[in-house]
């Protein structure tokens, strides 16, 4: 199968494991698509004991629910999409790729041998001669191998700029093998695939736990361990707060939170943070086409402060978005029909605070700064922000429960979405309309459906092309919402909403 054969045009028509394994695509629930890939993964993890019921290349339900049932036996999030760490879960079972062909699942070695390297060209080995033990190198070329021993079975595939010292050298066959330690484990990178690393792998020295560091490139990854996988790729000029670093791979790795979750900075791609990334309070504002939305004046995504993180709570993308269907209505210039009555609202004052409710249906609890003043609720807590898009936007981003994603494939069906408006009239901030996506990205419609209040919609499309001045930002809410434990859960049930 040297080229995976696809008929159809959802979203896994234009994912193929060779994409899957960089991290850049994810095969998803597409009953508009058949694949041959999809069929080899339905056939291995029917062949492990995960029934997908059948092998006919089709992602339906039957085929995420078997995808669950094995992301959970991998200690790995069951969100059903079968994205990087399902495939390396499934192929480190399999012992093999799982379309061990080149083209199938991105080798570029014509020597068949998996690494990213020429392979033998009959030249034999090409590697630099003067590289030495105690010298770092580095990956010349996307996903090598990094194996456990010379030509052997692999740990994992690392990026293109990978770097490693060299505690041992050894000959194997045709090629030179550079044994060194990535990622806490030890292995080899083979030698036509490296070379000497002369550059500076060094960080601001200055920099030291309880530091802010920002970003000083755009697409930096934040991974889970350092030089591991990848948990998301970050904007440039994010800021994080170091709570610790290790020396790894020649470089320094800044450990901290960023939108929920513990990850590491490579030092190479931040600087010492000394600027301020402005206020997030907030005041009276004035409406607009999404009703009344604050008038925070900080319309960035930058956060300098690590919230207390004693507990976690889960959010349920399903819960929320049960609740924006039940109580939401495509019925125009009034206050929505269907809203939840203990929640006050007006035709033009109601976006933010449907949506808020729908994350709190999803799990996320209310806390001192973003709330409600329902029953329950400590009167001394500040419910200003409630029923603003942009400050509200704020204190989300603060408490690290919601990370911006592209509007694209990124986009799935419990995402917030907001129109952005760049126009110099959107006052008292650009943030002028919020609501809740019910589906994820539809290329139908270049967009998503949704719901939401003010402009009352129920599962109704939303389209990411930019109009004018107007565009979307699209925000993922974390699975595991970190708080002090000081946070409420909310009883949402019609006309009587409560903490509890």
């Amino acid at each position: 199968m040297a080229i995976p054969k696809i008929t159809g045009s959802g979203p896994n028509s234009r994912t193929n494991l060779k994409n899957i394994h960089s991290g850049e695509r994810s095969f998803q629930k597409d009953l508009s698509t058949t694949h041959s890939q999809i069929s080899l993964m339905q056939q291995a993890l029917t062949s492990l004991g995960y029934n997908t019921k059948g092998t006919d290349g089709i992602f339906g339900d039957n085929t995420a629910s078997a995808v669950k049932f094995f992301q959970r036996a991998c200690n790995l999030t069951a969100d059903g999409y079968f994205g990087k760490n399902s495939l390396l879960n499934l192929e480190k079972l399999l012992g093999h790729h799982l379309d061990p062909n080149a083209d199938g699942c991105g080798d570029t070695g014509s020597s068949g041998s998996g690494d990213s390297g020429s392979g033998d060209n009959g030249s034999g080995d090409n590697a630099d001669a003067t590289i030495q033990v105690g010298d770092t190198v580095i990956t010349t070329k996307p996903a090598v191998y990094f194996r456990k021993e010379p030509d052997g079975s692999y740990h994992m595939k690392v990026d293109k700029g990978t770097t490693m010292k060299v505690t041992a050298i050894e000959d194997r066959g045709k090629y030179k093998w550079y044994e060194g330690v990535i990622s806490g484990k030890i292995g080899y990178l083979r030698g036509d695939c490296v070379e000497k690393y002369t550059g500076s792998t060094s960080s601001d020295s200055t920099i030291q736990v309880g530091d802010t560091v920002i970003t000083t490139k755009a697409g930096v990854n934040f991974r889970q361990t350092p030089g591991g996988s990848r948990l998301a790729q970050v904007d440039k000029g994010t800021t994080m707060k170091v709570t610790g670093i290790k020396d790894s791979g020649g470089y320094k790795w800044y450990e901290g939170a960023i939108a929920g979750e513990i990850g590491y900075l490579r030092g190479d791609c931040v600087e010492k943070y000394t600027g301020s990334s402005g206020g997030s309070s907030s005041s009276g504002g004035s409406s607009s086409s999404g009703g009344n939305t604050g008038s925070s004046n900080d319309f960035t995504d930058i956060v300098t402060t690590t919230p207390t993180v004693n507990t976690y709570y889960p959010f349920s993308a399903s819960k929320a978005i049960e609740y924006a269907l039940a109580h939401s209505s495509n019925k125009t210039g009034v206050a929505d029909p269907k809203r939840n009555p203990s929640f006050r609202e007006t035709e033009r004052n109601a976006c933010a605070n449907f949506v808020h409710q729908c994350l709190l249906a999803g799990g996320a609890r209310m806390f001192d700064g973003w709330c409600y003043k329902l029953s329950g609720i400590p009167s001394s807590w500040d419910n200003s922000t409630w029923i603003y898009t942009n400050s509200a936007r704020r204190k989300l981003l603060e408490k690290g429960w919601i990370r911006r994603v592209e509007h694209n494939e990124d986009v799935h069906a419990g995402d917030i979405i907001y129109t952005y408006n760049s126009s110099e009239k959107a006052q008292p901030t650009p943030f002028t309309h919020v609501t809740m996506a019910v589906s994820d990205y539809d290329s139908s419609i270049n967009g998503c459906y949704v719901c939401g209040h003010t402009e009352n919609q129920n599962h109704r499309p939303k389209s990411f092309i930019p109009d004018g001045t107007k565009s979307v930002y699209c925000y993922h809410v974390a699975e595991q919402l970190g708080g002090d434990g000081t946070e409420k859960a909310i009883d949402l049930t019609n006309g009587k909403s409560k903490a509890i």
